[in-house]
């Protein structure tokens, strides 16, 4: 009997440590996120958070889902805006919304790296850091045109077949 009132009192005292040095908000392992759940009940089946600059648009309803995002999904899957695509004026893909330019060039991208055209390019990927490290073993005071040359090899030789072997090179 003395060792199951110890265990009880241990395990108490662990619990209340655990809240009360614990860092975030308390999380419910039982019930999940109650507010989630009042918030349909008092606002309705869809409403909108505020979260940062963004507003973001909370759908609590199956039938409201699968006609917004079943059947229009094209309208609204975009990605959030970010400060980092003024900065690029949308010229990288991870960063462009999805618009026509950034259609056609997911399907080039698709073209040239699918699975079965990956395995081309293994060679390449592995002579390139094995003359990386060549290079910085030879020059490690200046690593970063090395670096900069292989990223630029790797991509030359799978997208237009030659390689850069200089740093130097008019094409870096």
């Amino acid at each position: 009997m003395m060792n199951a009132g110890l265990v009880l009192v241990t395990t108490v005292l662990c619990a209340l440590l655990v809240r009360l040095f614990s860092i975030g908000l308390p999380a419910y392992t039982t019930a999940g996120h109650i507010q989630h759940l009042k918030w349909p009940n008092e606002c309705g089946p869809n409403f909108s958070l505020k979260l940062g600059s963004q507003t973001v648009i909370v759908l609590a309803s199956g039938s409201m889902i699968k006609r917004l995002i079943d059947k229009r999904s094209g309208n609204y899957a975009d990605r959030p805006s970010l400060f980092m695509q003024g900065v690029f004026e949308q010229a990288r893909i991870i960063l462009r919304g999805y618009d026509d330019l950034w259609k056609v060039e997911r399907k080039l991208y698709h073209g040239l790296m699918n699975g079965t055209k990956a395995t081309r390019y293994a060679p390449y990927q592995d002579l390139e850091p094995k003359q990386l490290c060549f290079d910085l073993l030879d020059r490690p005071e200046a690593f970063e045109a090395p670096i900069t040359r292989m990223t630029l090899s790797a991509a030359t030789s799978m997208t237009c077949g030659f390689r850069v072997t200089d740093p130097q090179n008019p094409v870096m």
